[in-house]
């Protein structure tokens, strides 16, 4: 369902093991791409944890806060408001080649040296970004998978067996 596509402004979160924002919400959309370390976020009443290869995306008016874990999330966003997109709740999607990461990087570099070219062509990348949203966005995980996986992420230093996991 294609929309009236624009972008408000493209950041980058530089690695800092200590960055953290309170609780809040936007009068737009946003799309985060981490792409390193564990971006946490709460919302909701429920902690959910989000690495590389994760897309995530706040419509308008969602209260969440979001932190980095020790490992220091690196991160790009993309502050948007797109016609076409209706939702009440954080969306995520993957990316697992990063296809999507590197055109949010080649936006963010725009931004900085070629502001005119963004104007001109930011809104058909983010059609495309979103195009590719939808194709990849999945329903929530489980609280239980939700649990494993945070399990996995803290303990990725230890050898873990299938039968830790079950425990």
């Amino acid at each position: 369902m294609p929309g009236n596509a624009q972008i408000h402004h493209i950041g980058h979160v530089r690695p800092n093991p200590a960055w953290r924002i309170q609780a809040h919400g936007h009068p737009f959309h946003e799309l985060i791409a981490p792409v390193r370390g564990t971006l946490h976020v709460h919302i909701g009443g429920h902690t959910q944890s989000f690495g590389p290869g994760a897309l995530l995306l706040y419509p308008p008016g969602v209260h969440h806060e979001e932190w980095s874990d020790p490992d220091a999330l690196e991160s790009y966003f993309v502050a948007f408001r797109y016609s076409g997109l209706r939702s009440d709740r954080l969306l995520v999607a993957e990316d697992p080649d990063g296809r999507i990461r590197q055109i949010i990087r080649w936006l963010f570099q725009d931004q900085q040296s070629l502001p005119a070219r963004l104007e001109q062509t930011g809104p058909a990348f983010l059609e495309v970004i979103l195009a590719h949203f939808r194709r990849r966005h999945a329903p929530p995980e489980s609280e239980w998978v939700r649990r494993v996986r945070d399990h996995i992420r803290r303990q990725r230093h230890l050898a873990i067996g299938l039968d830790d996991l079950a425990r």
